[in-house]
């Protein structure tokens, strides 16, 4: 990524409205965390749980990756 994006990014999660976007997050995550696992057989079960933690864990690496690229030195 390029000292232009970097910067846009940091400008980003500067903004006052950025929290606005961090609690969207957190209700998506809330939400993708209630969903019905249990299903009629052991395989689809593990399957549905398995859907639901990649949901939150891949919104959460997004979200870090924001504050990882923000914060490399642009030298």
């Amino acid at each position: 990524m390029d000292k232009f994006k970097r910067n846009q990014i940091r400008s980003l999660l500067q903004d006052d409205r950025f929290h606005t976007i961090e609690l969207l997050k957190n209700i998506v995550i809330q939400e993708i965390s209630a969903y019905q696992v249990k299903a009629d057989d052991e395989f689809n079960t593990v399957w549905r749980t398995a859907k639901r933690e990649a949901g939150v864990e891949v919104l959460q690496d997004f979200f870090t990756r924001l504050v990882f690229e923000a914060s490399k030195d642009d030298n």
